[in-house]
């Protein structure tokens, strides 16, 4: 029997300020498309390099409300993603998720925000097979291909068998606030790493005369007290050997930090110090991230960065519309991932529908198939058929 949503709504706002007190806070085109939710990315420990490309002008992130859950599946624990339509009740629009929350009073359901981004994998890939569904749809994933030793050597056992390569792949990458945080103060260290080595970072130790070259003050001889150094960096200083008057040029070495803080120590790091172009935003350039393993969590690294590599398909530089498949799921969807059952109708699925309806910018069969990735939100689960 279908529920009232009507109904539902007029009882669940004082459950809603209950539940949400007790659990934490929370809340914050184009058809879903289940497809678009498998090109998820996934760094590993081989560096890989990517090119962040923002959702708008200006706006790196886009963010949606979900919540993993796990449900048993033919007798096995598979853990699922919900997006959370209505965001925790803040948006009036049917969500199930919501729902369950609150007819079960159930903080565990509550959504909580995501921010994701597009990448361009600027690799070579391989096409391996990854499974079939029940359906008898084969699925593929992209493999990174592992490249050559210094030896010029392939260390990559597709390409010995043969396997062919393509280049560049799109994926999104999604982050828990956290792990957001951490990979944006990754980012906003850019512009202090030397380029030479990308190991240490630039550290100013002196200024010289920028006619003559002359040095005017150095850490190593005497010291440069802070009000000094501040007018060496903002002000054009008169030379006293050969009476030029002009900025002075900044005195770079490379120094690797060892510790944060006030325990940080410093080693010196390579004899080429280079800075990173001037002006140019974090983002901008191409990066090679990894997975690193920190005490029992995982981290991720930039261990290089470089300007934009040129060629690259335009096709693929294009971000995501995310606003058409991870701001909210069909209430089948739903269900599905949450392993229960919808309790709405028709009218319900049309409320979504239309919350979030704009014009698709490009005809989408409806029964498109994705064949370059396995299911998303059911990574242990590859033998299921997706949801239509």
């Amino acid at each position: 029997m279908a529920v009232d949503y009507k109904e539902f709504q007029r009882h669940a706002a004082e459950r809603r300020k209950s539940i949400i007190k007790k659990g934490g806070a929370g809340g914050g085109g184009g058809t879903p498309s289940w497809a678009m939710r498998m090109k998820y990315y996934s760094p590993s420990a081989i560096p890989t390099r990517i090119r962040l490309l923002p959702y708008r002008p200006g706006r790196l992130w886009f963010r949606y409300m979900s919540r993993w859950v796990k449900i048993t599946v033919d007798g096995k624990q598979v853990s699922r993603n919900v997006i959370g339509n209505s965001h925790n009740g803040e948006l009036d629009v049917p969500d199930l998720l919501y729902y369950y929350m609150i007819t079960n009073e159930n903080e565990q359901l509550m959504a909580s925000p995501s921010d994701i981004v597009t990448i361009a994998a600027l690799e070579q890939f391989h096409k391996v097979k990854k499974g079939t569904s029940r359906k008898g749809r084969d699925y593929y994933d992209l493999v990174r291909c592992e490249g050559v030793d210094r030896f010029n050597v392939s260390k990559c056992q597709l390409c010995k068998d043969g396997s062919p390569t393509e280049f560049g792949n799109q994926y999104h990458w999604s982050f828990w606030p956290n792990a957001q945080q951490q990979f944006m103060d990754e980012l906003a260290l850019i512009p202090r790493r030397c380029c030479n080595c990308f190991k240490g970072e630039i550290s100013v130790h002196g200024y010289s005369c920028a006619k003559c070259g002359v040095e005017l003050a150095s850490h190593y001889k005497g010291g440069i007290e802070p009000d000094v150094e501040k007018a060496f960096r903002d002000d054009p200083t008169t030379c006293p050997h050969c009476k030029e008057t002009a900025k002075a040029e900044h005195l770079i070495e490379c120094v690797i930090r060892h510790g944060e803080g006030e325990s940080a120590q410093y080693s010196e790091g390579c004899q080429s110090p280079k800075r990173p172009p001037a002006g140019v935003d974090p983002w901008e350039y191409d990066l090679w991230v990894a997975e690193e393993k920190v005490g029992q969590a995982t981290a991720i690294r930039i261990t290089k960065f470089a300007p934009p590599m040129d060629g690259v398909a335009p096709a693929l530089l294009q971000p995501m519309e995310f606003n058409d498949f991870f701001s909210h799921m069909t209430l089948d969807e739903q269900a599905k991932n949450l392993g229960r059952p919808n309790v709405f109708g028709p009218a319900e699925q049309e409320a979504v529908d239309a919350f979030f309806a704009k014009p698709p910018a490009q005809p989408v069969a409806p029964d498109a198939e994705d064949t370059n990735s396995v299911p998303w939100g059911a990574k242990k689960t590859e033998e299921e058929d997706l949801p239509q």
